[in-house]
């Protein structure tokens, strides 16, 4: 197969992030321009590669221009080959002297194609001379029957189990109505939410969320903006967290799974709401992004300010209706409290509100109704101006305003209010409105993964219906049942002493390692299930020694791994390179063994005993291993003793190793091991 054809399978597969799937559409879209393969090499090692390196994994549709014109002068500026000339063909046609401008160029396209196919928000300026371009918002406003479809399809999505749905619902509502930063959410703990009616929500400065600036601190009347439905389901998934036994306030609001104490994973939870949003909706997949729901609440807010001028109490005004789900009361009660009162007016109080420094970022960027409030102003106003000011705004030309006043200097309304809002007619049209059915939701197959093995073991040992698994991963009773067959004779290998190789017998559910404790060790994870999944699918021998030796070597009490054989070390440690760093792979060797040293890599990290137990001992170390060490020993109160610790490791092999087994082999072939 060649490259072109494996570049555009890596297209369809669409199993990346968005950052790489700007990168994979950009370098497809070069081919289709009838560049070389040799052209793309040199794009790929230029700017692609950095372009990854920034922006990777990061949420670039929530990006604004100046953020990403900030990324993109730091990839400038340190790049450290910033004086290296290019003579490649393939930018001959720009007559660019040094690197630094080659590299802005390449940018400038990659960017320009992601604008096109993806909806970035534009540079607001050229990279390199600072010319100010026009700024262009990714606006977008999403209605209040659009939001209904949307939470219907959340609530009814037969992929989705419960946890999952009640936290979704919630933090989908909270966005569009709050305009809180999906950040802002994902962080938010217990102890930043008052338990009252008004359910109060304090945006702090927290280690896991830095807020974009000081003016990003505020509170927000969570229970003022919710519709009574709303709040009744937000209360009640807040009070179970509230009354729950074990109730910490420092635990993170919205959570999923077992640990209260880590923040839900974002990529999942924005992504699954972003298809909700456009599934919805009559646009093209990837109009909506998670942080239009962000837009919406601030222009709707907007919307309150001139509530009485664009007549929200006329039941009968379809806009009104469609864009504010609010009682006139409940507007009232919102304006006084929120949008009222601030020494500098109500855009400044919205502009507080929003968590801007201010009003010029919230109007620029997302008030997408100025227009509209704009042109109600003047349809409502009672002009008294002389003809030359009524020639300069409307465009009535003189002639026609001598005529319609009689050749006096004022006239009144009556004389030429009709030809004034016909020359202006064109900025105050009404927004049209229709209803629409409730659009029909297609389930989404997702494919079969570790993270899929993972939620399917939980799901299963916990008894839970699974019927929902059966449809997002299109599996049948068969495969479900050998599945959990396989996950129960994985977790059954015991020791020589009968005790278990994957999990102490003391907790809860035994079918599966423990979840990852750290941040560090989770996105780890996260990086190797893909290079895992395709080396268990390619390198099916090295991985069923691999997975065999561990569960076959492994026990509870520690991380480390026996290994008798230099041969069977050798080919561990080898296979192991190929994921880990190699200072990370620790090995203990006894004197016994020191004529194993000069066979094994020297990369790596090895540590010579006293035991004479003829035998070496590996593992992983933890990927903030040192960090982890420090900590430790600033923690030990001066009154005890340091206990000499100089590893710390971790179970991500075990946690990566369980879940490709399960996806790669059947019960039958894991019992063919022996046990």
């Amino acid at each position: 197969m060649d490259a072109k054809k494996q570049l555009y399978l890596l297209k369809e597969k669409n199993e990346f992030s968005d950052s790489e799937n700007v990168i994979l559409s950009w370098l497809c879209y070069q081919l289709e321009k009838n560049n070389e393969l040799s052209t793309l090499n040199t794009y790929l090692s230029r700017a692609c590669i950095l372009w990854l390196l920034f922006c990777n994994n990061e949420n670039i549709d929530e990006w604004s221009g100046e953020k990403f014109l900030s990324v993109y002068r730091d990839i400038l500026e340190q790049d450290y080959n910033a004086n290296k000339k290019i003579t490649n063909d393939s930018i001959k046609h720009h007559d660019h002297s040094d690197y630094s401008s080659v590299l802005a160029e390449l940018l400038t396209r990659i960017h320009t194609h992601a604008m096109k196919e993806f909806g970035l928000e534009a540079l607001p300026e050229h990279l390199l001379d600072g010319t100010k371009k026009i700024i262009h918002v990714k606006a977008g406003f999403i209605s209040e029957p659009h939001f209904k479809f949307v939470l219907n399809a959340l609530s009814n999505c037969t992929e989705l189990y419960s946890q999952e749905k009640n936290v979704l619902i919630c933090i989908a509502t909270i966005a569009f109505r709050t305009g809180l930063r999906f950040s802002e959410i994902q962080y938010l703990k217990l102890n930043n939410i008052e338990n009252s009616d008004e359910l109060w929500i304090y945006v702090r400065c927290t280690s896991a969320d830095n807020l974009k600036t000081l003016s990003a601190r505020r509170r927000i009347p969570l229970g003022l903006l919710l519709t009574p439905d709303e709040k009744i389901i937000i209360k009640n998934y807040l009070n179970e967290k509230f009354g729950q036994e074990a109730y910490d306030s420092t635990k993170f609001a919205f959570t999923l799974g077992e640990n209260q104490y880590l923040p839900i994973p974002g990529d999942m939870i924005r992504q699954t709401i972003k298809s909700a949003i456009n599934q919805c909706s009559d646009k093209s997949k990837s109009a909506f992004t998670f942080h239009h729901l962000r837009h919406t609440a601030l222009s709707r807010l907007q919307l309150i300010i001139h509530r009485k001028i664009l007549n929200y109490q006329n039941e009968q005004n379809i806009f009104w209706r469609n864009s504010v789900a609010w009682s006139p009361e409940q507007c009232d009660q919102i304006y006084h409290a929120i949008l009222s009162g601030h020494p500098r007016g109500d855009y400044w109080a919205l502009c507080k509100f929003s968590g801007h420094q201010s009003p010029a970022t919230t109007l620029k960027n997302y008030l997408h109704f100025s227009d509209l409030v704009a042109a109600s102003c003047m349809n409502a106003g009672v002009y008294q101006w002389s003809y030359y000011l009524i020639n300069y705004f409307s465009g009535i030309s003189l002639e026609k305003i001598n005529e319609l006043s009689n050749n006096s200097t004022y006239f009144c309304e009556s004389a030429y209010s009709n030809a004034m809002k016909e020359a202006i007619g064109k900025f105050t049209k009404l927004v049209s409105c229709t209803d629409r059915a409730m659009p029909n939701i297609s389930p989404i197959i997702h494919k079969l993964n570790i993270h899929a093995i993972y939620e399917i073991i939980s799901v299963l040992e916990l008894h839970h219906d699974h019927s929902f698994l059966q449809t997002k991963y299109d599996l049948n009773d068969d495969i479900m049942i050998d599945l959990f067959s396989a996950a129960v004779k994985l977790s059954s290998f015991k020791t020589e002493k009968g005790k278990s190789r994957i999990n102490s017998t003391s907790r809860s559910n035994l079918l599966q390692p423990a979840k990852l404790r750290s941040h560090a060790e989770q996105n780890e994870f996260s990086r190797l299930v893909p290079k895992f999944e395709v080396f268990s699918e390619v390198e099916i021998d090295e991985f069923e020694f691999l997975s065999r030796y561990y569960f076959l070597h492994k026990n509870t009490s520690n991380h480390a791994i026996a290994f008798n054989s230099l041969e069977l070390l050798e080919r561990f440690v080898k296979i192991l390179l190929n994921f880990f760093d190699a200072k990370r792979i620790y090995v203990e060797l006894s004197k016994v063994n020191d004529l194993w040293l000069k066979h094994l890599p020297k990369s790596i990290s090895i540590k010579m005993t006293k035991s004479s137990s003829g035998s070496a001992k590996l593992c992983i170390l933890h990927p903030e291993n040192e960090k982890v060490i420090e900590n430790y020993q600033c923690n030990v109160p001066s009154s005890g003793a340091v206990k000499d610790i100089n590893k710390y490791s971790t179970p991500i092999l075990k946690n990566l190793l369980f879940g490709c087994v399960l996806l790669r082999f059947d019960s039958e072939k894991i019992d063919s091991w022996g046990i």
